[in-house]
């Protein structure tokens, strides 16, 4: 799989509630995308969020919105999540003591299977098998 890597900080951090989770933060943990086509300032908007039980021990998510991705590189993240991709998010960076805008720092990994031909060679069948 070809991947494709972006790190930046997010993007809005004051304007959410990222201070209110910042101490069960931390480095190398894994944050929720969730798309926002409505959002009037980028029809590509991704939200970053933290999700407190993503460990698997509670059945519902508890969502706690950090800000976004910013929009330069939000087109093409919004586009492998529509192709159903792989896509990872991960706080690489947390400083509590910066200004807002430089707390959060997250790595992008975008994954891209390797396309397939869809030819199988006949030497690939096994003995009794023909090929189509």
């Amino acid at each position: 799989m070809k991947t494709k890597e972006y790190s930046f900080y997010v993007a809005g951090v004051q304007f959410h509630q990222a201070k209110t989770v910042l101490n069960e933060l931390s480095e190398g943990m894994e944050l929720s995308l969730i798309g926002e086509p409505d959002n009037k300032f980028d029809p590509n908007a991704i939200k970053i969020l933290y999700d407190k039980y993503m460990d698997g021990y509670e059945d519902e998510p508890e969502l706690t919105m950090l800000g976004y991705v910013p929009k330069k590189f939000s087109a093409e993240v919004s586009a492998f999540m529509e192709l159903n991709e792989y896509v990872v998010c991960e706080l690489i960076k947390l400083t509590p003591s910066a200004k807002p805008w430089e707390q959060l720092k997250v790595k992008i990994s975008l994954g891209l299977a390797a396309p397939t031909t869809g030819i199988l060679e006949e030497d690939s069948f096994t003995d009794g098998i023909e090929p189509f």
